[in-house]
C-alpha cells in the first residue's frame, strides 16, 4: 500500500466521481513518454489507483488488475485537459467572450 499525498487523493476522488461525465478526449490508446502502454491487464498486478499513481507520479507504465476502471480514469483525465484545452483556445480567440462566463 502506498502513502499517497493529499493532492493525488483528491485528484483520483475527482476522476472517480466524474468518469461519467468527462469521458472524451479523442483518445483510445495511451502509453507513457517511452511508448509503453498504460494498460496491462495482469491477474497479480497493482490496483487502478497504484497504476496511475506510478504513471501519473513517474511516468511508468505498470501491469494492472484493474484495467477497465484505470482505462476510465486516463480516459477522465484526458478528458478534463481536452476542455481546459477548449475553453482556454476559445478564450484566446474570442469564440468565448468573457462576458459569457459571467452570465448565469
Amino acid at each position: 500500500m502506498n502513502e499517497y499525498s493529499k493532492n493525488f487523493e483528491r485528484d483520483y476522488s475527482f476522476y472517480l466521481k466524474n468518469k461519467d461525465v468527462f469521458n472524451f478526449d479523442g483518445s483510445i490508446y495511451y502509453s507513457n513518454k517511452k511508448g509503453e502502454s498504460l494498460v496491462n491487464y495482469s491477474e497479480n498486478g497493482l490496483s487502478a489507483k497504484e497504476s496511475f499513481y506510478k504513471y501519473d507520479s513517474n511516468g511508468e507504465a505498470s501491469f494492472c488488475k484493474e484495467p477497465e476502471l484505470l482505462y476510465q480514469i486516463l480516459k477522465t483525465k484526458g478528458s478534463i485537459n481536452f476542455h481546459i484545452k477548449m475553453w482556454s483556445e476559445g478564450r484566446y480567440d474570442g469564440t468565448l467572450p468573457k462576458h459569457e462566463l459571467s452570465q448565469q
